[in-house]
């Protein structure tokens, strides 16, 4: 590298030998020494290569260095090698304890690495908060009076000078909020608290929250489903074709709504993952499909998935659905099971859930994808 470097110098140096040097030949020139100046000092860096080969007179004195925990590692395998291809091992002899120091001559138990982190095999969400149900927040348990407006007095017509003489007022429903309590408990222990290197106290908490949404979860569609299926006037009956024309069913679920919710922006399906994947690949007469991949909708309009919904419902679940919660109060218990040796974390929360509609226009509907009358 050296040598081409040097011609290319010697070449530009003939070359301008009897006149000045243009900009370019300049930058040339200048480029050529630096580049000769970096070889230089590369050279030298080989160089050392060669006192290596030549040999030493220099007495070179060793400090001892203190073990590295990836030194110990490569002991204990070293000496679980050992010990493998050491003497024959009957099977009577005692067997090797992997957890056990010393190991039949090793200096130390074969290392176990861990993760220090938990991978979340388990998830669910809020359905209330999915629907978009009217939610309640509330600080204390007592029962909390929700008032519904179902009905708007008619207006009449009049000759001039001719008035009403009896009073109309708007019709109205309550309901009653109070709230059952959830709570769940875990226990673990102070060592696994100390010494574990996964973060389990974190898991815990995380896993008592997540119990908590589950079991609300499946209250609220038990109370739910219960008092749809007591509405009659909410039922929207299966023809004979629905089990086979599931686009049917949907279109008719859908302009069954009371005209007053037919235009809600909130408006949604909630329905079972079987009743999804029936109106997944249904298609009308003219092969429109029921559901929109690219929207993530069925006739245009958003779902919601859970396992209880036995049937499929359509609407504004934001009209007559209530729900009203505490805070989620969590707990560490220090001493209650401290003689067992035990740290104790609890969550609780007080809940409930309350289903009304207007006597005649229906914010939901429902129906079976499955059966007529159903």
């Amino acid at each position: 590298m050296r040598q081409t470097c040097r011609a290319k110098l010697e070449d530009l140096l003939g070359r301008t030998s009897s006149r000045e040097m243009s900009t370019e030949e300049n930058q040339m020139f200048t480029d050529l020494k630096a580049e000769g100046e970096r070889l230089a000092s590369l050279e030298s860096r080989y160089a050392v290569l060669e006192s290596f080969d030549k040999g030493t007179t220099q007495t070179i004195v060793r400090q001892p260095i203190a073990p590295t925990e990836a030194d110990r590692k490569a002991a204990y395998i070293k000496a679980l090698d050992a010990f493998l291809r050491g003497d024959t091992k009957m099977a009577t002899d005692t067997p090797l304890q992997i957890q056990q120091s010393p190991i039949s001559g090793a200096a130390a138990a074969v290392p176990t690495d861990v993760v220090p982190s938990i991978i979340q095999g388990i998830n669910d969400y809020d359905i209330c908060g999915r629907l978009g149900v009217l939610d309640f927040p509330r600080d204390s348990t007592v029962p909390l009076v929700v008032t519904m407006q179902t009905a708007a007095p008619a207006a009449a017509v009049y000759a001039e000078g001719a008035a009403p003489t009896q009073s109309t007022p708007p019709t109205y429903a309550t309901v009653t909020l109070t709230g059952a309590k959830y709570q769940n408990l875990t226990k673990y222990s102070i060592e696994a608290r100390m010494n574990l290197a996964i973060p389990i106290v974190s898991s815990v908490l995380r896993a008592l929250a997540l119990g908590q949404l589950q079991s609300q979860n499946a209250a609220f569609m038990a109370a739910f489903k219960t008092a749809m299926q007591a509405n009659s006037a909410a039922l929207v009956d299966s023809s004979t074709d629905s089990p086979a024309d599931a686009y049917s069913f949907l279109s008719r679920l859908k302009y069954a709504q009371g005209y007053f919710w037919q235009n809600s922006p909130n408006n949604k399906f909630l329905l079972s993952p079987s009743d999804l994947q029936k109106c997944k690949n249904a298609r009308d007469s003219y092969g429109r499909p029921l559901f929109d991949d690219a929207t993530d909708t069925l006739l245009s309009k958003p779902y919601a998935v859970h396992p209880d919904a036995d049937r499929v419902y359509y609407g504004d679940f934001g009209v007559s659905i209530c729900r009203s919660r505490t805070p989620l109060y969590v707990q560490t218990l220090l001493e209650l099971f401290a003689e067992q040796g035990l740290i104790g974390v609890t969550s609780f929360q007080f809940a409930d859930f309350k289903v009304f509609a207007p006597p005649v226009y229906q914010p939901v509907v429902f129906g079976n994808l499955d059966a007529a009358g159903a």
